[in-house]
């Protein structure tokens, strides 16, 4: 048998690497379906239904802030020496 050079050998193993039928490739199956599906779209719909619920519940407080500012500044209107009092008792804390 004849010895190979360097250049045979590395066209050889080009060859064996480029050949369709190669043993060596590897297969990634991904099975997205079944139980993990519908628990991951659950879980986004929880999620979404708490946003929903707590953006209302922000906008609500929000609304009863603007009143109680609104109540505030009347009360101020009809008794200016209120705020005065308010004034020291904020600069207190």
């Amino acid at each position: 048998m004849a010895e190979l050079t360097d250049e045979q050998k590395a066209e050889r193993t080009l060859e064996l690497l480029l050949r369709p039928t190669n043993a060596n490739a590897s297969n990634i199956n991904i099975n997205a379906g079944g139980v993990g599906v519908w628990i991951a779209t659950t879980a986004c719909c929880v999620m979404m239904a708490m946003n929903l619920f707590l953006l209302f519940f922000v906008f609500n407080q929000d609304r009863r802030i603007e009143r109680l500012e609104d109540y505030i500044t009347s009360m101020f209107t009809q008794a200016p020496y209120l705020k005065d009092i308010a004034n020291a008792g904020s600069k207190k804390d």
